[in-house]
């Protein structure tokens, strides 16, 4: 049997044989009828990003991957996920669907088991016609990938990135290049992919597959590519090579939009009040950030974030003139390669009620050559009372060629060794209680205030943190330099120690005269 899959087709396939498997099987939400209309497009890649506890993988993976081998519109199918263990777990429910369910062997006939364990299925159709189902984990072999001479035709992703895992930077890094380089060529020429789950980091696969990603590459200031309508953003335009993806969540601010309300009136009961007593059970634990993540599909909660927006004061231009004293912090990485971090330098300006301004970031790819240029352009131009730079780049690959270009312009800038601090987090405590206290404030018109307001906002889920590190130095820095000795406390001390120094004679301690 043979049939083009439709929405419409889906449906009529869940209500007639898989009805039972889904929470609430009076009713089929409308979004899962948008979720297999994104399924069953000519696109050849579809990424979806919905909310936990919403039946994605039932209607995606165990639904469609069967309604796909059913149909006859795949033939070897690949299912992918971040463990081996979960995606067998997928592979088992398909299996038991396909040998066990009476409805779908008497309506299309019965299967003959070829092959049958945890990670792999080969069944036969009565009519000779062979499928394939396989189960991968993240980061598996895939090369060379073949059965019957052809490669798979259809790899279903769902939920491939790993909670702990997505916050190191280096392993998402790592799973990103295994599915570009392994996972997206082992598919035939023909072959299409789909992929759901929930976006865990702003720098997640998943989330850089999204529309928001697209704008960066459609070209032209008047075009609009992303719509949010309701609880979704999608693209309203396609650019070619990416993904055709839209993101849902599962209610809207106010509650009064909610994606799938019937699944929260349990016993005539309330669905807004269901979902606000479970953010609150949430937030209660300290878990507002697991909330915005599992239900929002936005892994922060700006209630409890380290940054918020509400954060970024604007200082006037009577602000700008006052008498101020300026400070510099880096953040720095030797490398131009596009795929290296980038190099940061921030200038704040401290007032004489020590009130702070952050008047300028500089953010880009440097070499070793260019980071002493602009540091001393830097030191020129605002003359800073000290530059807070971490200890290791500086002493391991910058302090010869400092203090060679020192001695070359007779300029000395006050190099502060900043040692390293493990935990980024507590790192930024010092300049959040100067921020919470309303004494920084910002050059909201510069061009570098956007870009400089998102990372901090999102950290520490940001896709990047070289900012976030050079803004939380200069609270380490003032901090630092706040505590030292002022002249007149230096003068004092000394003239304690001469004091101390001498007997009650008139005499030296130490030399007797």
């Amino acid at each position: 049997m043979k049939l083009s899959l439709t929405p419409q087709v889906m449906e009529g396939f869940v209500r007639t044989f898989l009805l039972e498997r889904f929470d609430n099987a009076a009713e089929i939400p409308e979004f899962h009828k948008e979720l297999w209309g994104y399924c069953c497009s000519k696109e050849k890649q579809v990424a979806i990003a919905a909310p936990r506890g919403h039946a994605k993988s039932t209607a995606v993976t165990l639904s469609f991957s069967l309604a796909s081998v059913l149909f006859r519109t795949a033939s070897y199918v690949i299912i992918v996920s971040d463990s081996a263990t979960q995606s067998e777990q997928f592979l088992g429910d398909i299996a038991k669907e396909l040998f066990d369910n009476d409805k779908i062997q008497d309506t299309f006939g019965a299967i003959e088991i070829i092959k049958r364990n945890e990670s792999d299925i080969i069944g036969r159709f009565m009519d000779g016609k062979m499928f394939r189902i396989q189960a991968k984990g993240a980061g598996q072999s895939l090369r060379g990938l073949k059965w019957d001479n052809k490669r798979p035709d259809l790899v279903v992703v769902d939920d491939l990135e790993d909670d702990e895992a997505v916050m190191n930077r280096d392993r998402r890094d790592k799973l990103r290049k295994w599915f570009y380089n392994a996972l997206l060529p082992m598919m035939s020429v023909s072959g299409r992919v789909r992929m759901v789950g929930t976006i865990l980091h702003m720098d997640s696969l998943l989330e850089r597959l999204m529309p928001e990603r697209q704008l960066a590459l459609g070209g032209g200031k008047n075009l609009q590519y992303l719509v949010t309508e309701g609880l979704r953003q999608y693209a309203s335009k396609r650019v070619p090579a990416t993904w055709y993806s839209v993101k849902y969540r599962a209610h809207s601010d106010d509650f009064t939009e909610i994606l799938w309300a019937s699944k929260y009136e349990v016993d005539g009961g309330n669905a807004k009040q269901a979902l606000q007593a479970i953010r609150a059970s949430y937030v209660n634990q300290g878990l507002g950030d697991s909330y915005s993540q599992e239900f929002l599909n936005i892994p922060l909660d700006s209630a409890n974030a380290i940054f918020r927006q509400e954060d970024f004061v604007p200082f006037t231009e009577a602000e700008r003139k006052k008498n101020r004293s300026y400070y510099v912090t880096c953040d720095l990485a030797v490398s131009k390669k596009d795929t290296a971090d980038y190099s940061v330098f921030l200038v704040a300006a401290m007032d004489d009620s020590r009130n702070l301004y952050v008047e300028k970031v500089i953010r880009e790819r440097l070499d070793t050559y260019e980071i002493v240029e602009t540091l001393f352009a830097l030191q020129n131009l605002y003359q800073p009372l000290a530059f807070g730079i971490e200890t290791g780049i500086l002493t391991k690959t910058l302090l010869p060629v400092v203090e060679e270009r020192m001695l070359q312009d007779g300029v000395y800038p006050n190099l502060v060794q900043m040692p390293p601090v493990t935990d980024k987090i507590m790192r930024t405590r010092p300049i959040q209680a100067r921020i919470r206290a309303g004494t920084v404030k910002f050059d909201v018109n510069a061009p570098w205030f956007f870009d400089f307001q998102e990372e901090l906002c999102q950290f520490p889920r940001s896709k990047h943190d070289d900012q976030v590190d050079a803004f939380s130095w200069l609270g380490q820095l003032l901090n630092r330099m706040m505590a030292a000795n002022t002249p007149a406390e230096d003068e004092e001390e000394e003239e304690n120690e001469r004091k101390q120094s001498f007997s009650q004679y008139g005499r030296n301690k130490v030399t007797g005269y």
